[in-house]
């Protein structure tokens, strides 16, 4: 809901000052150059990465998002160019130069959605700038487009399958609540039920490509699933309503805003804008720039501090729930640390907080089993699966169910977990080790047969382990 109402507040900000259009365009495009050159010293060792599994990613947890924001960056060049923000020779040298390292980024994101992104923002400044007349050209545009898909396709064929399992999955989930959808923010909480769901009637290669997922990786599919049919045509309404691109010169400086929004809306066709915050806040800002201001209405002063009274409050909640969570944070590190009564009461100042925090309260839920708390990890696990589902998660609540000796809700969650996701291993090992310590002999032996001719998504030491252990169960009931 901040997130929500900040975008709204962003967006009043840009309606009632106009004259600030290129201002943000400059933001974003040195914010761009920098982030670019950051993820080229992390290529070439200079500077630290975030996470350690990609080789850069900028100051973004991935280089997906990272990608998506130098697409953008890019745009925003684009359009400050159409603004005849580089009229001097050396303005001119300096976007030569911050283009190509925005270039460079773009190659080392290695994100098929990011370069689209730069691929349809590059033809709108192309439209723009020389008045191209896309009926013109739109047959072989359309051809040029179909060539790209199915390059983009062949880059990567195994991950683009994926999207498209996500994609149908997603569609399943909206045709169970069509016209007002699943609710707001909730994508997370159901998704994976409707996975499970279509992968009981996909196909086997369908069913090993799948994984633990909870993004749609595609805006317009969540808006559906969370807000329906009513909501979703809302939503395209406001934004036709913002995009409409008027003909009249008074009216020409609002088109080089469109550049961007149409990179970042190109983008989320494809990635998880609303998901990053560097990103999603672009959306409102870029909207109301593309809109022309009425010249029959110019506020007076005191109604344009309004709206930038509201950001600023509701940037000071922001900041409030920031420290809040970072306090949290330290009071549940601080138990994993020292492990004492005291630690684990601290925590109780933060608990509503935690529980409205999804990674917080997995964290939380993860110490209580580690410590043997298995009642209220149970009720946290339960809690977490209301806001997000996974099968990992199913296969906790179900080493904590056996715990405390409920071994039919055990065997439910494992199962459960194995339909989410059919190439992982880790719930048939289970199922098989609660079985083989039931005494289920018989049943137990056909599970391990099971786990050594599994194929799992991927193999790694632990899936290879489980099947050793599978193995050596057997060789001793052959034995014996």
């Amino acid at each position: 809901m901040l997130a929500v109402t900040t975008s709204l507040a962003i967006y009043m900000v840009e309606r009632q000052m106009p004259e600030f259009k290129r201002t943000w365009l400059c933001t974003l495009w040195l914010a761009g150059t920098w982030q670019a050159g950051a993820g080229i010293m992390q290529f070439l060792g200079w500077f630290p990465i975030e996470n350690t599994q990609f080789p850069v990613s900028g100051t973004f947890p991935n280089p997906g998002p990272w990608g998506g924001y130098l697409a953008l960056a890019w745009a925003a060049a684009l359009a400050l160019w159409l603004h005849h923000f580089f009229n001097s020779r050396t303005r001119k040298i300096v976007f030569a130069l911050t283009t190509l390292l925005l270039l460079c980024g773009l190659l080392l994101a290695d994100s098929r959605a990011a370069w689209l992104g730069w691929l349809v923002s590059s033809g709108a400044f192309a439209v723009i700038r020389w008045h191209i007349r896309l009926r013109r050209w739109l047959p072989g545009a359309l051809l040029a487009g179909f060539i790209l898909s199915t390059m983009a396709y062949a880059y990567r064929p195994a991950s683009a399958d994926a999207r498209l399992t996500i994609w149908k999955s997603g569609l399943l989930l909206w045709t169970e609540n069509p016209l007002t959808g699943v609710g707001t923010y909730r994508f997370p909480a159901h998704y994976m039920n409707a996975q499970a769901e279509y992968l009981d009637q996909a196909h086997d290669t369908e069913r090993l490509l799948a994984a633990d997922n909870l993004l749609a990786y595609n805006e317009p599919l969540r808006w559906l699933c969370e807000q329906g049919l009513l909501g979703t045509g809302l939503v395209v309404v406001l934004t036709l309503t913002g995009i409409r691109i008027y003909r009249h010169k008074k009216e020409c400086d609002c088109l080089p805003a469109a550049i961007p929004l149409l990179a970042l809306s190109t983008f989320g066709l494809f990635s998880y804008p609303s998901e990053v915050w560097p990103l999603c806040a672009w959306f409102p800002l870029l909207l109301a720039s593309l809109l022309p201001q009425s010249e029959r209405y110019m506020p007076a002063v005191q109604v344009r501090l309004i709206p930038m009274l509201l950001c600023a409050a509701f940037a000071t909640g922001s900041a409030y729930r920031a420290s809040r969570l970072y306090q949290a944070d330290q009071a549940l590190t601080a138990w994993w640390h020292t492990n004492t009564d005291k630690s684990r009461n601290d925590i109780h100042r933060y608990i509503d907080l935690i529980r409205d925090d999804p990674d917080a309260l997995d964290f939380y839920a993860q110490m209580l089993f580690q410590n043997e708390y298995y009642d209220a990890a149970i009720s946290e696990m339960n809690r977490l699966a209301e806001l997000r589902l996974s099968a990992d998660l199913l296969a906790d609540l179900g080493r904590a169910y056996v715990a405390t000796d409920r071994y039919q809700e055990a065997h439910e969650c494992f199962a459960r977990s194995s339909r989410m996701v059919p190439g992982l291993l880790t719930p048939h090992y289970l199922t098989w080790q609660l079985l083989r310590d039931e005494g289920h002999t018989a049943q137990a032996i056909h599970t391990a047969r099971q786990i050594i001719h599994f194929k799992p998504k991927v193999e790694s030491h632990l899936t290879r382990a489980m099947q050793k252990e599978a193995l050596h169960y057997l060789i001793l009931c052959h034995k014996k």
